[in-house]
């Protein structure tokens, strides 16, 4: 190798070295300087990459249980949904001798990202521990009655629905996923009532209008299941619920086309 390419080889591993540094710095710039939760949720939001950075390095810094509650959900946005409910469990346990209220609220986030992990069973362990700090609370019932119905124990499921409706009786999803419960197990009256007071209370409720679908084509009016059908999907293309919409849908456009 003559002198010249030595010295090409020299200044080109030089300036690699330069590029890689300056890109650590430019990356490093980039990462933002947070120092309150909204700024840290917000960072997490623009980016979960640099976001997980930026609340890592506020927790360093001191950021306290706020900071380690962005931790929580930059790994939720990031995908390590299973490491983000674990933290979320570890941080409610925190709160729960001081704040039972936020500690309860906490444990629910873990319980619906223990859901997003298909854990459905430590979703509602998760959920028990919420309801022990604040077990006259609505929400947490109906948290509780959704996983129940996803494990299909749908007697207990009905029990939490019912709970539900005992503290809140104008909750409109209580009735409907009462509905879908009553439906799945025969008791077919009941889950007709079930319908009449969900969609009397919020007329577009989705659970509830395909619960109507199927009575509706159970009775022989698929115009009237299609056009509830095609309301679901039309409120939000991505919900779960929509989804079953569209299944139920195909079957019934199956069922005429034969």
């Amino acid at each position: 190798m003559n002198r010249r390419a030595s010295m090409r080889q020299a200044l080109a591993l030089l300036l690699a070295g330069w590029v890689m540094s300056a890109g650590a710095a430019l990356a490093q710039a980039l990462i933002p300087t947070v120092k309150t939760y909204q700024a840290c949720t917000e960072a997490v939001d623009r980016d979960p990459e640099t976001g997980m950075t930026a609340a890592l390095q506020w927790r360093d810094l001191g950021g306290g249980r706020a900071a380690e509650h962005c931790v929580a959900l930059a790994l939720a946005a990031n995908g390590n949904t299973r490491l983000a409910a674990t933290r979320m469990q570890d941080l409610a346990e925190v709160f729960g001798i001081a704040r039972p209220d936020m500690a309860a609220t906490i444990m629910s986030q873990a319980a619906a990202l223990w859901v997003l992990a298909r854990e459905d069973a430590r979703a509602l362990t998760a959920l028990d521990r919420a309801l022990e700090w604040q077990g006259n609370s609505a929400a947490l019932h109906l948290d509780r009655a959704h996983v129940l119905a996803g494990l299909k124990r749908f007697d207990e499921a009905r029990q939490a629905t019912d709970t539900v409706l005992s503290i809140d009786d104008l909750s409109a999803e209580a009735y409907a996923l009462r509905a879908m419960i009553n439906r799945q197990t025969g008791r077919a009256a009941a889950a007709e009532t079930d319908i009449v007071n969900a969609l009397a209370l919020q007329p577009d409720q989705p659970q509830a209008l395909v619960e109507r679908a199927r009575s509706r084509a159970g009775a022989g009016d698929i115009r009237g299941a299609r056009e509830d059908l095609l309301s679901v999907i039309a409120q939000d293309e991505e919900a779960a619920v929509a989804e079953d919409a569209r299944r139920l849908l195909e079957q019934l456009d199956v069922a005429i086309s034969d």
